[in-house]
């Protein structure tokens, strides 16, 4: 366990708030603040410098509880959306693309890996949430569904949102099972 805070720690961090502004976006896109901020008051995610947040002695523990919060209040949004999940899917897409039009372009999946593991949870890096692995010109991403949260709306969303991201850069997502997914490059015609 780390006694310093690295870049992975700051990486962690802007992941859970990037969960939790999704989790907000929804719940105001769908009428749902309510339950968002029940949710945010039941697992708040502390606001702030990281060093100032963190308890220094428990940086594991301390993330992890970043995590785990920044995830229930995503799951109590998505929860309640379920008779609106084709539209929480569309604003999901929605939210990718826009995401996607504020960085830099990939020229390859390496680096599309590298902006897309910028904004997902998949828990805490040890516990292995998500298999990454470039096969050729394949981007390949095995997710651990227990690591997120347990809706049914959590992967179709996940996955419009991605998929718009990658559409948006010039790839193409497929989805072989619920939890994998395999981006390429779009050919050009």
């Amino acid at each position: 366990m780390s006694l310093v805070l690295g870049p992975i720690h700051y990486k962690m961090y802007d992941k859970a708030k990037h969960t939790a502004s999704i989790a907000e976006a929804l719940a105001q896109q769908f009428g749902c603040e309510d339950i968002f901020c029940k949710a945010a008051k039941e697992y708040p995610l502390a606001q702030g410098a990281l060093e100032e947040i963190l308890d220094l002695g428990n940086i594991h523990g301390s993330l992890s509880t970043l995590v785990n919060h920044a995830q229930a209040q995503l799951g109590a949004v998505l929860s309640a959306l379920n008779e609106k999940s084709t539209e929480a899917v569309q604003y999901a897409a929605a939210l990718g693309r826009n995401a996607a039009q504020t960085t830099c372009p990939a020229e390859d999946v390496a680096a599309l890996w590298q902006q897309l593991e910028r904004y997902w949870l998949d828990g805490m890096p040890c516990d292995g949430g998500c298999a990454v692995r470039i096969d050729g010109d394949t981007l390949c991403i095995a997710l651990d569904s227990r690591m997120h949260p347990q809706t049914p709306l959590y992967l179709m969303v996940r996955s419009a949102w991605q998929a718009a991201y990658c559409d948006e850069k010039g790839f193409v997502q497929n989805r072989p099972s619920e939890t994998q997914f395999e981006i390429k490059k779009e050919q050009e015609s």
